[in-house]
C-alpha cells in the first residue's frame, strides 16, 4: 500500500506546490519548496516503477490517497493508470470508524477494492475540521481506523484464494 502526504493546507498552512493547472509543480518554486517538490517527485517515480513491476508480476497493489490529492493528476499516476488500468473507489472514513468525513480514494489493480466504495450514510455526527495548536485535523485522520484494514484485506484475500487456488486465512480479532 502506498500513501502520500503531499497536499495543500489552504490558507493556514504551507503554500501549495502543485495545482490542477500545474500538477508537475507550480512555476517559479525556489528554495525549500522546490526541494520538497523534487523529493515528492522522486517518491512518485519510485512508486511508479514499483507498481509497474508488481503489475508485471501479477501482484495485487493498492494506492490510497485523499480523493482530491493531486497525485491523481500527475504524469507519474497517468503512466501507472495506463499500465495497470486500476479500479478506483471512493470511501468515507466515517463509515469505518473515523470521526470525520474524510474522502479517500483507493486505486488498485484488483477489483476487490470496490468493496470499500462506501459513502457516508448520514446516520452519525462528524467532528469538524479545524487547526488546534498548529496541528491540522487531517493529521489526526491520517491513521487507519481499526475497522478499515479488516474490510480492506478480506476481499483481497478472497480474490487471492480464487486466483491461486491456495487456501489462505486471516484470523482477524473480533470487534
Amino acid at each position: 500500500m502506498w500513501h502520500s502526504f503531499e497536499g495543500a493546507f489552504q490558507e493556514h498552512g504551507p503554500p501549495p506546490l502543485r495545482s490542477s493547472r500545474f500538477p508537475a509543480g507550480l512555476p517559479g518554486l525556489k528554495g525549500l519548496h522546490a526541494i520538497k517538490l523534487r523529493a515528492a517527485d522522486r517518491l512518485y517515480g519510485y512508486m511508479r516503477k514499483l507498481i509497474k513491476q508488481l503489475q508485471l508480476a501479477h501482484v495485487i497493489c493498492t494506492v490510497e490517497n485523499p480523493l482530491t490529492n493531486l497525485l491523481w493528476e500527475t504524469s507519474y499516476w497517468t503512466d501507472v493508470h495506463k499500465a495497470t488500468d486500476p479500479y478506483y473507489c471512493e470511501l468515507r472514513n466515517c463509515m469505518f470508524g473515523g470521526k470525520r468525513q474524510k474522502r479517500t480514494c483507493p486505486a488498485s489493480n484488483s477489483s476487490a477494492v470496490m468493496s470499500l466504495n462506501i459513502l457516508c450514510d448520514g446516520q452519525h455526527e462528524h467532528a469538524p475540521w479545524s487547526i488546534n495548536n498548529g496541528v491540522f485535523d487531517t493529521a489526526l485522520e491520517a491513521e487507519y481506523t481499526q475497522f478499515l484494514p479488516q474490510r480492506w484485506l478480506q476481499p483481497s484475500l478472497s480474490q487471492l484464494q480464487v486466483n491461486t487456488s491456495c487456501p489462505m486465512s486471516l484470523n482477524m480479532p473480533k470487534s
